[in-house]
């Protein structure tokens, strides 16, 4: 059996504060732009839906409302207790979370419809592993879904070059990765939204550099932020 560790490591925003990430998640795409564009090209009502790297669960109950059988796969222990009690509190049944990594899902093959990760573990170059693992479970006709941030658009995308230091390459050498797998890309423009200054501070408190958020609380004023995703997707023949 793999180590259900396998490609872990530790992420610095949900795991440092997850109170403080629900509220990351509260404000991120509030129009639903994402779960928008995959439920009209894919669907998922009365489909088996895995969340790879599912957090705290924070996603769960939107895909529970449709699916049959929502599956959160997570390595993190408190992380994953977290998603446990989230299920006990708004009683999802249809709803099973799980100890494993993108390398080590414990379900048979053939057997998932809708695999989706945001932010965790499929940054590019070096998770193939992991690609091979989730294309294992999905069954033909199942498409994966990978959501990262785009580098190149939007107000938070030049927060998160500037913050790391990426080069003027980076987008496209990630875009040019996933092409070679044989990963279409969707471009979707949508933003965060907070309910209050404070909250927008302390977010971006857990996301950026000391130095850098410190600087970008001087330039943005308001409580919203155009922010571009890149969702990568793939469906399984």
């Amino acid at each position: 059996m793999k180590d259900l560790n396998a490609g872990v490591h530790v992420s610095p925003n949900i795991q440092t504060d997850s109170d403080l990430y629900e509220i990351e998640n509260i404000a991120c795409d509030p129009q639903h732009k994402i779960e928008s564009f995959l439920e009209s090209h894919f669907g998922w009502e009365g489909k088996k839906v895995i969340d790879v790297g599912c957090g705290t669960g924070y996603h769960l109950p939107f895909y529970a409302r449709k699916a049959d059988h929502v599956f959160g796969i997570e390595p993190h222990d408190k992380s994953r207790l977290k998603a446990m009690d989230r299920l006990v509190r708004e009683n999802l049944k249809n709803v099973s979370v799980l100890k494993g990594s993108a390398e080590a899902i414990c379900l048979e093959n053939d057997l998932i419809d809708l695999a989706y990760a945001r932010f965790a573990y499929f940054w590019g170059e070096g998770c193939e592993e992991g690609i091979e693992e989730v294309f294992r479970i999905l069954r033909r006709g199942g498409t994966f879904v990978m959501i990262d941030n785009n580098l190149e658009k939007g107000t938070f995308g030049n927060w998160v070059k500037r913050s790391f230091g990426h080069s003027d390459s980076k987008q496209r050498e990630i875009d040019h990765f996933w092409k070679k797998q044989g990963f279409e890309l969707k471009v979707i423009d949508s933003e965060w939204t907070f309910k209050s200054r404070e909250d927008l501070e302390s977010v971006l408190k857990i996301e950026f550099p000391t130095d850098t958020y410190k600087e970008i609380l001087k330039e943005h004023d308001g409580l919203s932020i155009d922010y571009t995703f890149n969702l990568y997707f793939k469906t399984k023949v």
